[in-house]
């Protein structure tokens, strides 16, 4: 069939893409002067009401979700021959894939369009909507008015409502970029973390080049590419565990992790983003080295081509010197590390060891009848922390609208361990108290506090070894922001 000239007051410039089910068309708004892209369906699918319902509502989800991260739907038509049709946002910087193209992104860049792609995708999950094939090719690029670079989320004619039922009976999506549970249709309900997956499939091939191998473990990002940061490293690869309980719980919680590990390259340029691995350890994913005299993590500095020889002697000067100088930079790097849930309402202050590990996550309170709140939990070993019978120290934190202070030290871990007097305890504006539990060899010192109003309660609880000492300090430098 012949390409048609116009659609209503839209006159056609030229084709910009087709695919199986639909062509986009550049066209000029004679109205209003300004670019659109028309997006029609193929005449072979036009007569089949499934595809064409499927093509509509895709209008109408852009329409409802009319967000800046999302393509928006202006006007909606049909053909003579009976075709429809919709006007809709020009993306004039072309797709996240003609981009990639020419490789790899610098490691900024690509959190900064990974970020902007989990928004946008959040924006859809707000109204309902699970896009179900995330992928380069529909992650426009459009030129803002102040020069800078925007991300649109487009090609929705897979996404399905997610009030419309618990499962897919259908296998869609782009290979290399959909969710494992998204091959075994009917078998898991899908749900956001199917998206999430799929954020972090087009994270590994800004970040690399190339898309995740299909139904096999992720590799690794920084085996492909060393330079990426650790941290980012660990995003990513979060992002795409084979488990939806394991990976971000949301998009949102995805792109701030995101924005966390674009800050922290910031604050120290030009470190060393290697993990050191213990020989007993097998993930130590954090750019500090193990000292293992010191018993904390110490800031490993870049190393200078032909500097290292230097480096080493006037180390060891120092150490026969009485190690005055070294001594001032172990007391320097062993100032503590702030650590937030992933909304940074909830921070505190902890010895840098403890930020070896750090994992911020929902707070399941179903068993109090409550909402999901947030939390955080950094250790050096978050294995080792979780494990009762080990003396490895640590924190939780977490936030809890709704759930009562007694509710939660009844259902805490320390609960039937012998415990001292509770002592009064206020801070960011929150007043409650602190309980310290010894367990054998471990203690655990546990705080709750609540606003005046009562209004939700923050829970934290320090684990360390009996003799140690750090839980206070730990607890009072607490800070809670409002939500």
């Amino acid at each position: 069939m012949s390409a048609p000239d116009r659609f209503g007051r839209y006159r056609v410039v030229r084709r910009i893409g087709s695919g199986a089910f639909a062509t986009v068309w550049l066209a000029q708004d004679e109205v209003l002067e300004a670019p659109v892209a028309v997006k029609v369906l193929a005449d072979n699918w036009a007569s089949r009401l499934d595809v064409r319902e499927r093509f509509e509502e895709e209008a109408r989800i852009l329409r409802r979700a009319d967000s800046d991260r999302v393509v928006r739907v202006h006007d909606i038509g049909e053909l003579e021959d009976g075709r429809p049709y919709f006007v809709m946002t020009y993306a004039d910087r072309g797709t996240l894939a003609d981009r990639l193209k020419d490789g790899p992104l610098p490691v900024a860049e690509a959190l900064r369009y990974g970020a902007d792609i989990a928004r946008g995708l959040a924006v859809l999950h707000q109204v309902g909507v699970i896009h179900r094939d995330v992928n380069p090719g529909n992650v426009l690029l459009r030129s803002g008015p102040d020069g800078t670079e925007r991300v649109l989320i487009a090609d929705l004619g897979l996404a399905k409502a997610a009030a419309r039922g618990s499962g897919f009976t259908l296998t869609v999506g782009t290979p290399g970029y959909t969710a494992p549970e998204q091959a075994r249709p009917g078998d898991t309900p899908l749900d956001r973390r199917a998206d999430v997956y799929s954020i972090g499939a087009v994270l590994h091939h800004m970040l690399t080049g190339v898309a995740p191998k299909q139904d096999e473990p992720p590799v690794p990002v920084r085996s492909l590419r060393p330079e990426v940061p650790v941290a980012v490293d660990r995003v990513v690869r979060q992002a795409l565990a084979p488990l939806p309980g394991d990976r971000y719980p949301s998009a949102g919680a995805l792109a701030d992790a995101l924005d966390a590990a674009a800050v922290r390259m910031q604050e120290i340029p030009g470190a060393v983003l290697v993990p050191y691995q213990p020989p007993d350890r097998e993930d130590n994913e954090r750019i500090f080295r193990l000292d293992p005299a010191e018993d904390t993590l110490v800031f490993e500095p870049p190393p200078r081509p032909g500097r290292r020889r230097l480096v080493v002697a006037v180390v060891a000067v120092l150490v026969l010197a009485g190690g005055g100088i070294a001594a001032a930079v172990l007391v320097r790097d062993r100032r503590p590390v702030t650590v937030a849930t992933t909304d940074g309402t909830v921070r505190l202050r902890v010895p840098p060891a403890w930020a070896a590990q750090e994992r911020r996550t929902a707070w399941d309170l179903s068993r109090y009848g409550a909402r999901p709140g947030v939390a955080l939990v950094a250790a050096p070993d978050l294995t080792g922390w979780e494990d009762p019978d080990s003396a490895v120290p640590g924190v939780f934190a977490g936030r809890a609208d709704g759930v009562r202070p007694q509710d939660l030290l009844a259902g805490s871990v320390a609960a039937s361990c012998p415990a001292g007097a509770p002592r009064p305890l206020s801070g960011s504006g929150l007043t409650g108290t602190l309980t310290r539990h010894v367990c054998g060899s471990t203690a655990y010192a546990e705080a709750v506090l609540q606003p005046p109003d009562g209004a939700f309660t923050v829970y934290v609880q320090v684990k360390e070894p009996a003799t140690a000492d750090t839980a206070d300090a730990v607890i009072r430098s607490l800070v809670v922001s409002s939500s």
